[in-house]
This record gives structure tokens, C-alpha cells and sequence, in this order.
């Protein structure tokens, strides 16, 4: 399941894993700004609103980062 409203519609109920791809929150805000043409305001009242605190995690959540530093792929294959 890939969906970016995992909690929020439930479906983390339905799976055995959760692999989330996180990154650095700047890196992230200039990203959108770069993708969407948002200003720095409009991206961080998104990543607010989408925000999980720990409590509401899948207990078995695995973290890909996705930096730019540190390759992905190898990351994926680790957890497969």
C-alpha cells in the first residue's frame, strides 16, 4: 500500500510493516518549494497538518532516508 494519508484513513491497520522514507525537514521544505512553487509558509503548514506523533506509529515502521547523501536503494533492499 502507498498512500500518504496512512493513518488518517486506517490503513496502517491492514499491514504488517510500515516503510516510511523520511528526510531532514529543510531538505524537505525546499524540495515542495522547488516542486510546487509554495512559499516557505504554505509548505511548513503542510507538514504540520500531516504530522504523526510516535504514538500513532505502526509499531514495526522502518526508516528509508532519502537525503541525498545516503544512496536509497541499498536502504530498500536491506528491509526486503
Amino acid at each position: 500500500v502507498e498512500t500518504a494519508i496512512l493513518y488518517a484513513s486506517r490503513l496502517d491497520r491492514e499491514v504488517d510493516e510500515v516503510w516510511e522514507v523520511t528526510a531532514p525537514t529543510e531538505l524537505r521544505v525546499q524540495r515542495v518549494m522547488k516542486r510546487n512553487s509554495m512559499s516557505r509558509e504554505q509548505v511548513l503548514a503542510r507538514i504540520s497538518s500531516q504530522s504523526t506523533t510516535a504514538a500513532q506509529l505502526h509499531p514495526l515502521t522502518k526508516a528509508i532516508v532519502n537525503d541525498g547523501v545516503e544512496p536509497v536503494l541499498p536502504q530498500i533492499l536491506s528491509l526486503l
